[in-house]
């Protein structure tokens, strides 16, 4: 996920908004690479070790937020991003609407999975909030540090969305 919001867009002083950020791999990595980073899960403890991380790291993080996505933010975000949070048909409206509300005009979210079955619906709660989506597939290299299987080619596809 980091690698392709890397690729569309370079780092421009505004926040970046991470939702379902688990352990902030892909928001540290890409505070990293100069981005400010707004890290946000619902999990406390997973956003102390996110928090740990960066520190250990020396990556400096923007806030980092308790977040329930049926509360969104009142500000407008240029750039939003989640990975592996469409795993559960029940996430699928509260997750598009508040993209809908907290995307800016010309704003554009990436949300990444792991061709899981429940996020093959995904674009329909998106394209009921009024959001365009467009799906492409993505291929990435298991990290051994991660994955029990040294190689093993992950399959997966991003979601590309914006205000329709």
């Amino acid at each position: 996920l980091a690698e392709e919001v890397i690729r569309r867009v370079a780092p421009d002083g505004r926040p970046l908004l991470e939702l379902g950020a688990g352990l902030g791999l892909a928001g540290i990595a890409l505070a990293a690479f100069g981005y400010g980073v707004r890290l946000t899960d619902l999990d406390a403890r997973a956003l102390a070790f996110a928090r740990a991380s960066a520190v250990l790291n020396g990556v400096p993080l923007g806030e980092v937020l308790v977040f329930d996505w049926r509360e969104p933010p009142v500000e407008p975000y240029a750039m939003i991003i989640a990975s592996d949070v469409a795993y559960e048909k029940q996430h699928h409206r509260p997750i598009a609407r508040l993209l809908a509300s907290c995307l800016s005009p010309d704003g554009l979210a990436l949300v990444s999975d792991l061709n899981r079955t429940a996020a093959d619906v995904f674009p329909a709660a998106l394209h009921s909030a009024g959001l365009a989506v467009e799906t492409f597939a993505v291929q990435a290299k298991a990290i051994p540090a991660f994955d029990a299987v040294d190689g093993r080619i992950l399959n997966g596809r991003v979601f590309v969305i914006r205000r329709a």
